[in-house]
């Protein structure tokens, strides 16, 4: 009876240890889920689509996405035509103000390129029986070449006139393959107007480095005193 009298304590005492432990081995309490959201982010996060797992990015801040919905392929012959046409008349007028006598070469190589690409267009549309169509966007795009060359109205003939010239092409031409690359390709649907708009864009960009060449050389003269 001793024993028994004397083990009473240390099984209630075990008794009251283990759940002592088994509180002290809880893990803590854990955050409840958030009522489940509908789909939207935080802004400038991108936008979620539910049961996708997917998540679509946010543009850059400071990036344009151009307006392509609905753009036809009578729309971007347009685009095309007003590049060359704006292009052609820029590069006619202004031959007798160059000095330079590769400016001048450059000048008349725009000019061949510019017939060349507005005779297989008129042939693209007598075949497909396109009719012109100018939306805004081409309009605005017009717009946009018009006003790169008329800084040429006021510049001084001769070594000046020929920079300025010379960035103004370059300006103009990069804006042509940017709007290739983003607005016409992903919007064509004719295979002959897409083998078209690759041809473009690899003339645009032959012509690109000319100029860049014939400018670093401008530079590099000394100025006329």
């Amino acid at each position: 009876m001793s024993r028994i009298k004397h083990s009473l304590p240390l099984t209630v005492a075990f008794a009251v240890a283990l759940p002592c432990a088994a509180a002290s081995a809880k893990p803590p309490d854990q955050p409840q889920p958030s009522t489940p959201t509908t789909g939207r982010q935080t802004p400038g996060t991108g936008t979620h689509t539910p049961g996708t797992g997917t998540t679509t990015p946010t543009p850059p801040t400071g990036t344009t996405t151009p307006a392509t919905d609905d753009l036809t392929d009578e729309e971007i012959i347009s685009y095309l035509e007003v590049y060359n046409d704006v292009g052609l008349d820029n590069n006619r007028k202004n031959r007798k103000s160059m000095k330079d006598k590769r400016v001048k070469k450059f000048a008349e190589t725009r000019i061949k390129h510019a017939n060349g690409a507005k005779k297989r267009l008129t042939t693209m549309r007598t075949r497909n029986k396109f009719k012109p169509k100018r939306s805004g966007d081409v309009t605005n795009y017009e717009t946009t070449v018009v006003e790169a060359y008329k800084d040429l109205d006021n510049t001084k003939k001769g070594r000046e006139f020929d920079a300025a010239y010379i960035d103004d092409e370059i300006e103009v031409m990069t804006n042509m393959v940017d709007t290739i690359d983003r607005v016409l390709l992903p919007n064509v649907d004719l295979p002959e107007l897409r083998d078209e708009l690759n041809t473009v864009r690899t003339e645009v960009n032959g012509d690109i480095q000319e100029a860049r060449k014939i400018r670093d050389n401008l530079r590099e003269q000394q100025p006329v005193t």
